[in-house]
């Protein structure tokens, strides 16, 4: 049967309506990756100016009232002090090349096994000091420091031991942090012996020994740079370095120069590490949220 007039519709399937993102996912990545560089190299600029705020006052020992080595004590030395110690104590601010001809005790140390270099890798003067006769703590108040904070405590060491004797030695130094200033008479020496005499040390802080230096008989033991990690209780702490060192009789001298004390930060690499996966992170998430809207 023919229907006339009849009115006929086609109908036509709706098709979704895709939105597409504005760049190409990879170019979308690179942006955020340049940008994230950009803000990592600031940051890293950000960091080396934090890293060379040195807390420690004269920590090259440059500045001083003395003309040539000499033994040292609170008058001569610019912001350091010296504990109190029998014989005004064993410790000297030794020029640069006079290791080997005068420490400032009008004695050398032996420069036979290991030629003393003229300086530490600082350069300059240094301090040399007794370890097992007339000890006496070298010490400064630090101040500007951060409650709860850590800080990165670096210095050059080495050891010699003094020109007429003979016999190997041992060397180290002990590292106080916090406390307070303290008299004793009995000090447990590397050795094993037990140093007798009365001096000053810092007590009730953070104590930390540095690498135990073992210097053969007539030698020197390079410099080296060691480093220390101590948390801050209080806005001021008291430092100290005391050279401990044996057997008795053997003068053995510990060496020290270049100290530094600076707020700890984070390594660049974990830096790094952070801000790489923030990229990977934001970039998977636009790249997701752009596929969720595509298939509405």
């Amino acid at each position: 049967m023919f229907i006339e007039n009849s009115t006929f519709i086609e109908y036509k399937p709706i098709m979704p309506k895709i939105i597409c993102p504005t760049s190409k996912p990879k170019n979308t990545f690179r942006k955020l990756l340049i940008s994230g560089v950009s803000a990592f190299s600031f940051l890293l600029s950000g960091v080396a100016l934090s890293g060379q705020v040195n807390l420690i006052h004269n920590g090259s020992f440059e500045s001083t009232t003395v003309s040539n080595s000499a033994k040292v004590n609170n008058s001569n030395l610019s912001g350091w002090n010296i504990g109190t110690g029998t014989g005004g104590g064993y410790t000297f601010l030794t020029f640069s090349g006079q290791a080997g001809v005068n420490v400032g005790g009008g004695f050398p140390l032996w420069n036979v096994n290991n030629v003393i270099p003229n300086s530490s890798p600082d350069q300059g003067k240094f301090i040399v000091s007794d370890g097992a006769y007339h000890l006496t703590t070298l010490y400064q108040t630090v101040t500007g420091l951060t409650v709860g904070k850590y800080y990165d405590l670096a210095f050059y060491q080495a050891a010699g031991q003094q020109k007429g004797f003979d016999g190997s030695t041992t060397e180290q130094w002990l590292v106080s942090f916090g406390g307070a200033l303290t008299t004793t008479n009995s000090i447990l020496l590397p050795s094993g012996q037990t140093y007798t005499d009365t001096t000053q040390v810092v007590t009730g802080g953070q104590n930390q020994y540095s690498h135990l230096m073992s210097n053969p008989n007539h030698g020197f033991v390079p410099w080296e740079q060691q480093h220390m990690t101590f948390r801050a209780t209080a806005q001021s702490e008291l430092i100290g370095f005391l050279a401990l060192g044996g057997p008795l009789g053997q003068p053995p001298f510990s060496l020290i120069d270049g100290i530094s004390l600076t707020e700890q930060v984070p390594e660049p690499g974990s830096v790094l590490l952070m801000l790489v996966g923030g990229v990977a992170f934001a970039f998977l998430r636009r790249r997701n949220l752009t596929k969720t809207v595509a298939n509405v």
